[in-house]
């Protein structure tokens, strides 16, 4: 009897208000992001951006929709941004994209 296992991977963005660039240490933020995934039991395999955006690649547990954890995640590091000074301010741009592997095992 053959198995399928499927990986599936989302890749995120989201970016500031009208794309400002508030964020000032975005490493610093991209680390914030990495450790709040891992707290939510998210597999964080890359995160990046720029000072205007965020890239995430997610492999998120079966359970997780893709809106979800981009909420989670968003709203956490809105929050972290408003502590450092620089809050995305009702931040408006957000999408996903889903990558999905098959292997099928005899």
């Amino acid at each position: 009897m053959g198995h399928t296992y499927t990986s599936t991977l989302f890749h995120v963005v989201f970016s500031t208000k009208e794309r400002r660039a508030i964020i000032k240490q975005p490493e610093a933020l991209w680390a914030y992001i990495a450790g709040t995934a891992r707290n939510l039991d998210y597999e964080p395999v890359a995160i990046g951006g720029t000072e205007n955006h965020v890239h995430m690649l997610l492999r998120l547990p079966a359970q997780v929709a893709v809106a979800e954890a981009t909420q989670k995640l968003k709203s956490n590091s809105s929050r972290w941004l408003g502590r450092m000074g620089r809050g995305l301010d009702g931040s408006t741009g957000m999408g996903h994209l889903r990558l999905v592997r098959r292997m099928w095992m005899p």
